[in-house]
């Protein structure tokens, strides 16, 4: 058994159940996790399968075996669901990580409405960053993967009309009101939130979007590096640009 093993890998469509049933998304997050190191472990060792591999690997209490019956299902449906939903550029669905202490957490906790956005908001960054320490990104790419999308663009091929309730709502909280227009002082407000309780970093320096990563992997300092970079760069195809117009001027 894997004790130092704490988190677990799921599709981020999983997400849109949250403000619907925020215990049954947790249930399904776990149950995906399960299945797969349940699968992970049957295919390197000796043992058949069995959802108590998982179990064990993930170091989660004994559930029952009608629990995990449930759960295997649950689990199946899911991978189904992953042949379906293909990004927009034709790639494979984003695979964020969450840690399972976390989820155990949330689900005694009962979170509010807030709380919930904040937990949909900081898997968000993590999907968005991936492995690499920071990316630059913006309040639509940012929402769209709080709703259990992988862009904004895919929500806005699925249409918000066809949303449910709950991600309507959801949706709408992150407008200026009265606006079909994301609210920046409503995103500012929940980034604030992000960083001050989970670990998120964000940073922005008179350029559209900004860049995002984690606490334990990024400084301020680096991202400062990286935005200095940047801007030398944009300086040098400004300057390129300028000389090249003024060559076809003056021919």
């Amino acid at each position: 058994m894997n004790t130092k093993f704490t988190y677990i890998q799921f599709p981020l469509f999983i997400l849109r159940k949250a403000h619907e049933d925020f215990d049954l998304m947790v249930e399904y997050i776990l149950a995906y996790g399960i299945y797969q190191k349940s699968l992970k472990e049957s295919e390197s060792g000796s043992k058949p399968f069995s959802m108590t591999l998982g179990l064990e690997y993930l170091n989660l209490p004994k559930l029952s075996d009608e629990t995990l019956d449930k759960m295997k299902l649950m689990a199946e449906t899911t991978e189904g669901y992953r042949d379906e939903f293909i990004t927009p550029k034709g790639k494979a669905y984003p695979m964020p990580n969450v840690k399972v202490q976390l989820l155990q957490e949330l689900s005694l906790e009962k979170p509010s409405q807030k709380k919930i956005d904040e937990f949909l908001a900081y898997v968000s960054v993590q999907s968005i960053v991936g492995k690499r320490k920071y990316f630059k990104t913006n309040n639509k790419h940012v929402l769209a993967r709080m709703m259990g999308f992988s862009s904004f663009s895919e929500l806005d091929v699925y249409g918000l009309e066809n949303l449910s309730p709950h991600l309507q709502e959801l949706y709408s909280r992150y407008l200026v009101r009265g606006k079909n227009e994301i609210s920046k002082s409503r995103m500012k407000t929940l980034f604030n939130k992000l960083m001050n309780k989970w670990r998120v970093i964000k940073v922005t320096q008179d350029t559209r979007g900004y860049y995002i990563g984690m606490q334990d992997k990024v400084t301020p300092t680096e991202l400062a590096n990286v935005i200095r970079k940047q801007k030398r760069k944009n300086k040098a195809k400004e300057i390129e640009r300028e000389f090249k117009m003024a060559l076809k001027i003056a021919s």
